[in-house]
């Protein structure tokens, strides 16, 4: 740690630079908003599945499927809780982003899921669950 301090005060790095690539990486900030701005407002398991579907297939060394699978196991380990945010301003802001229709349309079932009422809320997990296998499938179809 000091070795890094010193070299920071001797200006061979910025911080800001190396902090921005770290914890905003590319696959995440490459539109008006990054997938932060909307997992911020759900649960740790669906914060995880709208990250993996965000970056399906962007992030450098990961392959589609690993993301994939990932998303699902974190949406069938969901449970319902509470919704506080503006459901309505985060579809805005996600149409802001300019994703490609597939992905967006998933990403926004994540978010109906989110902003969804207990009663609801299972019907809407195994359809999301069934969305995101569709979203692989179309993706790997598209790939190839």
């Amino acid at each position: 740690m000091f070795a890094l301090l010193v070299l920071f005060e001797q200006g061979f790095f910025n911080l800001g630079e190396f902090t921005m690539t770290k914890t905003v990486p590319k696959h995440y900030n490459d539109t008006t908003y990054n997938a932060m701005h909307f997992c911020q407002h759900m649960t740790f398991a669906l914060g995880n599945v709208f990250k993996y579907c965000w970056r399906a297939g962007a992030k450098q060394g990961e392959q589609i499927d690993d993301d994939i699978s990932k998303a699902i196991w974190y949406a069938e380990h969901s449970s319902y809780s509470r919704f506080d945010a503006d459901k309505d301003q985060l579809l805005h802001d996600l149409d802001e982003c300019d994703l490609d229709v597939s992905r967006a349309l998933l990403l926004e079932a994540i978010i109906e899921l989110a902003a969804s009422d207990a009663d609801s809320f299972d019907a809407k997990r195994i359809a999301l669950i069934k969305q995101i296998q569709d979203f692989a499938n179309y993706s790997a179809s598209i790939s190839h």
